[in-house]
Order: C-alpha cells, then sequence, then structure tokens
C-alpha cells in the first residue's frame, strides 16, 4: 500500500509507475528490485497527507530538501479527513511523476535525484537547465501557432524526431481560475506526466506536441487537431467546465 502505518486503514492504490520511455519491462524490474524509490515517495505522500499540504510540488521540494523531514507538526486525521483531502489536492500525480522520472535516469541516490526534480519544479527558470519556452516547430511537425501558448516552458522535452513515423500531440487543459493552472500542473503549466509521456513517444519515433485546449477556440482547436494522427487526452474530470467551457 502507498500509505504508511498512520493511514493503514484509509485503502488506496499505489503509485502507478509508467513504463519508462527505452526500459524494457524486465529492465525497470531489474532496477526497482536493487534501488527503493517507492519508500521515500510513500513517505512524501504520507508527510503531504497529515500536513494537508495544499502545494504539493512546494511541499515536495521542502520535503526532500530537508532529508525526508517535512516541517511543522503532524495531524491526526481521520479516514475521512484522508479521502477528502486526496478528493481534492492532487498529491500522487507529482509523485508518480517523479517515480517514472526517477526509473528513466536510473537513479542511484533517490532522495537526491527526488530534491533535484522537485525543486526543478518549483523553479524551472533558476534550475541552471535549458527550458526552451517555444514550443517545439519544424516542418515535420504540425503547424500549431493558430492555438495560444499556454506553457512557459518545455523543461525536459526531448527534441521531437526529424522522420517520426506518426504525429501526435498530447492534449492538457489549464484552469485559468486554479493555482499553476490546476493541482495537476507543475508551474510551467504542463502537468507533471507530460514529459513523461511525450518522451515516450518521441523515443519510440513518433512526434508528439504538448498543446492546451482553449475552450474559446474551440473551432480552431479542432481545425488544427485533425493534421495530427493521434490525440493523447490528458485532462481532469470537469476541467474543462471549470475553464468557463462547456
Amino acid at each position: 500500500r502507498l500509505l504508511g502505518r498512520r493511514h493503514a486503514r484509509v485503502v488506496h492504490g499505489p503509485v502507478q509507475l509508467t513504463m519508462a520511455a527505452a526500459l524494457t519491462k524486465s529492465e525497470v524490474e531489474t532496477y526497482l528490485a536493487t534501488v527503493d524509490l517507492r519508500g521515500p515517495l510513500e513517505g512524501a505522500l504520507n508527510a503531504a497527507i497529515s500536513a494537508q499540504a495544499k502545494a504539493p510540488i512546494e511541499f515536495f521540494g521542502a520535503y526532500f530538501a530537508a532529508g525526508g523531514k517535512a516541517a511543522g507538526p503532524s495531524t491526526a486525521l481521520t479516514k475521512k479527513d484522508v479521502e477528502t483531502y486526496l478528493g481534492s489536492v492532487d498529491v500522487r500525480g507529482p509523485l508518480e511523476a517523479a517515480l517514472n522520472a526517477a526509473v528513466s535516469f536510473q537513479t542511484k541516490e533517490p532522495m537526491e535525484f527526488f530534491t533535484r526534480h522537485f525543486a526543478k519544479l518549483s523553479q524551472p527558470a533558476q534550475s541552471g537547465l535549458s527550458a526552451p519556452a517555444a514550443a517545439p516547430t519544424g516542418p515535420q511537425l504540425v503547424d500549431v501557432s493558430s492555438l495560444t501558448q499556454i506553457a512557459k516552458d518545455y523543461l525536459g522535452l526531448l527534441p521531437q524526431p526529424e522522420k517520426p513515423t506518426y504525429r501526435t500531440a498530447l492534449v492538457q487543459i489549464y484552469v485559468r481560475s486554479a493555482p499553476y493552472g490546476g493541482s495537476d500542473k507543475s508551474s510551467n503549466g504542463h502537468r507533471y506526466d507530460m514529459v513523461p509521456f511525450a518522451n515516450g513517444m518521441i523515443n519510440a519515433g513518433i512526434s508528439c506536441q504538448p498543446i492546451h485546449y482553449v475552450h474559446e477556440e474551440h473551432d480552431t482547436f479542432f481545425e488544427v487537431v485533425k493534421n495530427f494522427d493521434a490525440l493523447i487526452v490528458r485532462c481532469n474530470p470537469g476541467q474543462i467546465k471549470a475553464d468557463g467551457g462547456s
């Protein structure tokens, strides 16, 4: 179980691992058998629940930077308290993205890796890494310039294949009235799992362009996306309505 002893009576699923790009199932299983990733992540989840953290990314950044220690007192919670919290704040999304990133990089130092990972999410402009501000373009890609660019950057996204087998898009919804665009988003406007999904496609020789659906551009959006071979829709239920659409 993902939750530790303190919340043992609350039934929740484990952090889910999406197959890391360019790794076989056997390679992933071998790696997970030698490096404990779930322990630190489960500790972070329990700490966030106890603290009722409203900003998971910042909380996890501070948690791992402190060596796996949460700032402030923990709270004794009932099963209903935990379920209510998990229903209102997405804490699993960022942890699952961190798990997949760690597997992809085959890190041997999980705590150090997670510290850097969440620091980058919290402050992408200060991470010291290249974070292209413009959406990926090129003659091999679909022209999406008529759509509003919501994302602040594309940190971590691999270069698109020069001759893609297929052309795909990963569609996201940014809720403008919500902090960061929704509890499933990083501070750059993308979902936490955008990079693992898109890079998995890219490593398979398939282009994958992250885009956002904006309801005011409905007709334009569907004119653009008909040029893709496939769409990967990654949004939480109700996000279009929450952003003012229908």
